[in-house]
């Protein structure tokens, strides 16, 4: 009895991903560290398939919601607010996590597969510690 060649087929559902990045805008980040960081971010949209979600929270020592949470599919209109993100003031990121969380946690999921991220890029030290 001949049993060979034998294969397999792998079927994985995609799971829905949910992507926010909170970006650090102080002004410690003045120069080619924001011109990396918004690259970065830029790179992570790039990488998300048209129906996930992506968000972007800037913060210094306030909070801004750069691209509030979205179908990834809106890529250029999303990198242009990327590409217009300054560098100013002093560092708070604890706010802008909050607002991560709350945007992620208000996305209807009834099946519960959507994988949701949140992805901090600083260069260190927030006030208050």
């Amino acid at each position: 009895v001949d049993v060979l060649p034998v294969t397999f087929e792998v079927r994985e559902e995609k799971a829905d991903v949910a992507l926010m990045i909170a970006l650090d805008k102080s002004y410690s980040m003045k120069g080619e560290k924001m011109d990396l960081a918004k690259e970065a971010t830029k790179a992570a949209l790039g990488e998300l398939e048209d129906e996930h979600q992506f968000g972007l929270v800037a913060f210094d020592w306030n909070t801004f919601n750069i691209v509030p949470l979205q179908p990834a599919s809106n890529r250029e209109d999303i990198r242009e607010q990327i590409s217009k993100i300054e560098a100013s003031a002093q560092t708070n990121f604890y706010p802008a996590l909050e607002s991560c969380f709350r945007q992620l946690s208000a996305i209807e999921d009834p099946t519960g597969k959507t994988v949701k991220h949140v992805i901090l890029v600083s260069d260190g030290k927030t006030y208050p510690d």
